[in-house]
Order: C-alpha cells, then sequence, then structure tokens
C-alpha cells in the first residue's frame, strides 16, 4: 500500500519528478539496482526505494548500516579493510576512509580523464557515490540529539527574538545580558547550520507557493529555513508537514494522513505539472514494459511450440498475445512522451523502446500481407530484444533526464532522431528475418515459398531502411549545422550513421547487379545488424565526438558478444549454402 510519499513531487537534478524516480535514481547510482535488503533481527528484509530514501534524508540510522555501496576493485577493498569476497558495504564501515578517499579523488580530478587508470577511475566513482549519499543527510537534518520537528519548531520560536538580537547587536556592537548573548550565539549557529544545508543538500521539496512552476525558485530544506530570517515571510505548509512527518513511521497513519495533505498542497498550487509527476509514478509502479516484456517471452516459446506441433489454437493465442504486449509497449511509450512532452527518442534508453515497437508494427504488417504465421514470432523476438536492452540502459542514468541545450528542440527530436531510428529498426527487422532464413534452411528443408516471401519482405525492408537512413542522415546534417556551425565534421557518430546508408545501398546495388540473390542477401543484412550496433551504441563508448555518451564496459562486452553471434549465422549461412549458390 502507497504511503503517498512515493509520488512526492521533489526537484531533483533540474527535473521535477516523484519522490519513487530519485530514490530508484540515487540507488542505482550508488548499486546499481534499487532492491535494498536490510537485516532486521537476523533476518533479511526487503526495503522499498522510497522507505529507504526517507529514512536516508531523515537522519535515521538503518541506512547508515544497510549494503548499497558498490565496491569490486579488490584494491580499493584492500585500502579500506573490506572483505574481499563480499562486493556491497555501508557507509559505516566505509566512514572511517573518507578523508582519504576525498584528498585521493581530488587529486585525481586534476588530471585529464583520459590519463585515469581503473583504480583511479573506481576511486572517483566511490567519492561521487559517497558524495551523493552524503549530501541526503543534509535534507533533513538537525545535527543534535532531538528529532528535525524538534529542530524545527524550536527554530521557528527563537527566529524573532534571535533577529531583534541580532539587530540589536548590529547597531550597538553589544549586548549585556549572557542570556541574551547565549541566543544569539544559538540564532548563529542556525544560521551556519542552514547556510550549510542550503549549499550540500540535493533535493528540492519547496515551491514559491506564488510562482510554484518556476522550478529556479524551488528551495531545498536549507534554503527554505533560511527564508525564516525574512520578517515578512510566512511560514511553508508543507515544510510544516514533511517537518511532521520525520517523526513517524511511512506506514503509521499519521504519516499517511501528513503526505495526503502535503499531496493536496502540491495538486492545488502544481496543477498539470503535478499530473505529470503521478504519471511518472504510475510507470514506475506498473511498468508496462516489464510486463510487456515477459508477454513477448511467452510468444516466443509458443510460437516455438506451434512450429513443431501446428496447433492452430497455440498460433491464435500467441497472435492475441502479441496484440496485447504490443499495447502495453504502446501504453509505456506514449506516457513517457506525455511525461516529458517529447518525441519518442531522447536518449539511449528510449531509443531501444521506439526501435523495438517500430519494428513489431512492420512486422504486423508483413504478417497481414503474407499470412506466413512467422510475423507475431519474429516481433516478439525484436520486441524482448529491445526492452531487455532498455532494460540494461535504465541502470546507467535517469531515462527521462533533463535534455542538453543542444539536444532542446522538439523539431529535430520528431525529424531527424525519429527518422534515423526508423531506419536503424527496419535495418533491424531485416537482419532478424534473414536469421529467421538462414536457422529456418539450416534445421528444415527448404521451402521455395516461404523463402521467396521472406525475399520479397527483406527486400522491401531494406528500400524502407535506406530510405530513412538516409533523410535522417541529411536532416542530422542540417541541424548540425545550425547547432555547431558545419553541416558535416566526420563525427564518429555521423561516420555511424553514414556506414548504414552505405551498407544498405550496397546491399540494394548489389541484388540490382544480380551479385547476390536469397542466400547472399540475407547474409548481407544479417551482416548490417553489426553495422546498425556499431552506429547505434558502438560510437558511443569511443568517448570522443559530439555524440559520445561514455563507455559502459558492460554495454562493450554484450555489444561484441552480440557481434560474435551475427558472425556465427553468418558462417552458417555460408557452409550450409556454398559460394557458388550464394547468388540464387
Amino acid at each position: 500500500m502507497s504511503s503517498g510519499l512515493e509520488s512526492l513531487p521533489v526537484l531533483y537534478n533540474g527535473r521535477l519528478q516523484p519522490f519513487d524516480s530519485v530514490a530508484r535514481h540515487v540507488l542505482i547510482s550508488i548499486q546499481e539496482k534499487t532492491r535494498v535488503t536490510r537485516l532486521v533481527d537476523t533476518q533479511k528484509e526487503d526495503i522499498s526505494p522510497s522507505k529507504w530514501l526517507w529514512g536516508t534524508i531523515t537522519s535515521q540510522k538503518e541506512p547508515l548500516n544497510d549494503k548499497v555501496f558498490l565496491i569490486r576493485d579488490p584494491d580499493i577493498k584492500h585500502e579500506l579493510t573490506l572483505t574481499d569476497k563480499d562486493n556491497y558495504f555501508s557507509f559505516n564501515e566505509i566512514s572511517m576512509h573518507l578523508i582519504s578517499i576525498q584528498k585521493k579523488a581530488d587529486d585525481f580530478r586534476q588530471k585529464d580523464k583520459h590519463d585515469l587508470n581503473a583504480y583511479e577511475n573506481n576511486i572517483l566513482k566511490l567519492s561521487n557515490k559517497l558524495n551523493l549519499f552524503s549530501s541526503l543527510f543534509y535534507t533533513f537534518a538537525s545535527h543534535s540529539d532531538v528529532s528535525f520537528f524538534e529542530y524545527f519548531s524550536h527554530y521557528e520560536q527563537h527566529v524573532p527574538k534571535g533577529l531583534e538580537l541580532f539587530n540589536v547587536y548590529n547597531s550597538t556592537g553589544l549586548l549585556e545580558d549572557i542570556e541574551d548573548r547565549k541566543q544569539l550565539n544559538k540564532f548563529n549557529h542556525y544560521f551556519k547550520n542552514h547556510l550549510v544545508f542550503s549549499k550540500n543538500s540535493s533535493l528540492h521539496f519547496f515551491p514559491n507557493m506564488e510562482s510554484p512552476t518556476d522550478y529556479t525558485q524551488w528551495k531545498n530544506t536549507g534554503a527554505q529555513l533560511l527564508q525564516y530570517l525574512d520578517q515578512s515571510f510566512t511560514s511553508h505548509p508543507i515544510l510544516e508537514n514533511l517537518a511532521k512527518a520525520t517523526q513517524y513511521e511511512p506506514s503509521s497513519s499519521e504519516f499517511h494522513s501528513l503526505m495526503k495533505d502535503t499531496t493536496s498542497i502540491y495538486k492545488e498550487s502544481l496543477g498539470t505539472a503535478y499530473n505529470y509527476v503521478y504519471l511518472e509514478y504510475l510507470l514506475n509502479t506498473y511498468n508496462p514494459f516489464i510486463y510487456a516484456l515477459y508477454l513477448y517471452v511467452l510468444i516466443i516459446l509458443m510460437s516455438l511450440f506451434y512450429y513443431l506441433i501446428q496447433n492452430e489454437k497455440l498460433f491464435s493465442y500467441s497472435k492475441y498475445l502479441c496484440y496485447a504486449a504490443f499495447l502495453l509497449h504502446t501504453i509505456g511509450l506514449g506516457l513517457r512522451m506525455l511525461i516529458q512532452g517529447r518525441p519518442p527518442v531522447t536518449n539511449l534508453y528510449s531509443s531501444a523502446i521506439f526501435i523495438g515497437w517500430v519494428g513489431i508494427i512492420l512486422a504486423f504488417i508483413q504478417e497481414k500481407i503474407f499470412k506466413h504465421k512467422i510475423g507475431y514470432f519474429i516481433a516478439s523476438i525484436l520486441g524482448s530484444i529491445t526492452l531487455i536492452i532498455a532494460y540494461h540502459l535504465s541502470f546507467q542514468s535517469d531515462t527521462l533526464e533533463q535534455m542538453q541545450a543542444v539536444l532542446d528542440s522538439n523539431f529535430w527530436l520528431s525529424t531527424h532522431v525519429v527518422t534515423i531510428t526508423l531506419g536503424y529498426s527496419g535495418t533491424y527487422l531485416a537482419g532478424l528475418l534473414g536469421t529467421f532464413y538462414i536457422l529456418y534452411t539450416f534445421f528444415k528443408k527448404s521451402s521455395p515459398v516461404l523463402n521467396k516471401e521472406l525475399y520479397t519482405m527483406v527486400y522491401g525492408i531494406i528500400c524502407f531502411s535506406l530510405f530513412f537512413s538516409f533523410i535522417g542522415t541529411v536532416l542530422g546534417g542540417i541541424w548540425a549545422d545550425q547547432s555547431w556551425g558545419r553541416f558535416w565534421g566526420w563525427d564518429p557518430k555521423e561516420n555511424g550513421a553514414l556506414l548504414i546508408v552505405l551498407w544498405n545501398a550496397i546491399i540494394l546495388h548489389s541484388r540490382l547487379a544480380g551479385i547476390v540473390k536469397e542466400r547472399g542477401l540475407m547474409l548481407m543484412v544479417i551482416f548490417g545488424n553489426i553495422v546498425t550496433s556499431f552506429s547505434w551504441f558502438g560510437v558511443n563508448m569511443l568517448g570522443v565526438g559530439l555524440h559520445s555518451y561514455g563507455f559502459m564496459e558492460s554495454a562493450f562486452n554484450a555489444l561484441i558478444f552480440y557481434c560474435i553471434t551475427q558472425f556465427v549465422i553468418i558462417l552458417i549461412g555460408v557452409q550450409s549454402g556454398p559460394p557458388e549458390k550464394l547468388n540464387r
């Protein structure tokens, strides 16, 4: 049952999002997963991301002992005297080494990032994780034995007298009464504390109630507490409620009641903006992409059984399940577009979702035209692969992140980015059909009718891919000219796009010239998967160019593995069809 905390709006990393999203992003940054397992009375207990983050920002003791810091480097473990067999450690296990870690990190930050070795990079990553975790502790911290609510209540009561004493001291330079001097010292202590909070806390809960949708005016707790120094300032209702909520467990009725009141304030002040935050919370909670993935995998298994036993009911069930999976896929894609107010492709994560979505539509169209009963099978394979890729990409960063300034154009995102992604989708679908052709003819007796249909389908899809890849590349050049002052700069991503255009053109010209026919064409479109994967992922990991998104070791390994599988399939195709038959 939701306590209301999960859907609470928070401004984090320049984006208004639900508390649940913030919690997930923080945990992914620190431990590369969203699940927290806590040892409670010798029993392991799963803690939700939101509950864990609430405990952290309210300075509870339990999160300090949660093993959420991922450290794989054996040298770092040895230096920190940590157990080598474990990879996850608590803040308390690392805290005694904070100064030495930060000192090393500061030294390494002075070096060029290309000159850093693995150990130095891992120290920087650990430093960033510790800085993030520490910044959360400045959200609702009292830095004393009392709770934040007590601290806040004392502060509210003390501000009028403190300001009065400050003004007296400022004008006379003297306070004769000892108690007055004590109160002024306490007032100064509050001021210094809140100044530290305002500089270090990364969560902004508090809008300017006069212009709540101006996100530049949202404040964190420290900055909001400093507002009380303005004598004309009235108490912020959200701060009042959240301060009270720090006294209670998220499962308590008092906490639920406070969250309900706080949500009402946000709803009234933010209007439509709150609806988008709540939609994102629903997207996190129900995650239609995961359920679509489960269905796609089920359809693949059902289709394989259908090909073995030829049961028409099984085919019918798989067809309707494929429609259901595609509907979930579409709902998820539509919600993302609605939440962001953007076209479907804004980053690598969304490109994976969209590539699968478009490929499935093309597979449906082909099934409708040719009725060969492989369309739903192919659609499910493409859907499952792309959603698996998207799932792993979701652990890299915020999937609904703010757009970089140079990319902040819905027009170019709708034209260049979507168009070139359509080309990716078509090329992958053609490669998948080519793979089906090679494996089908390897394991079963060749069917001339099916082979001809597959050949026709692949030819049509390559025409589709070449058209959109070419148009997308040209549009990208026009956008580059507007943004960077040059149409073409031989950037790795530009080269990757050009390779796709050239390879698809080579395929069509090879067919037209009679160099290849059925089998040869299929082998060429399978190699097209490698070319497209290099453009989609490979160039992003080179670490150079205007389109570089950074090296990801796990993605690199997966890319190499995928390319190897494509080469293996090509070899199978060559072996099962001798060279002299490749043009037949």
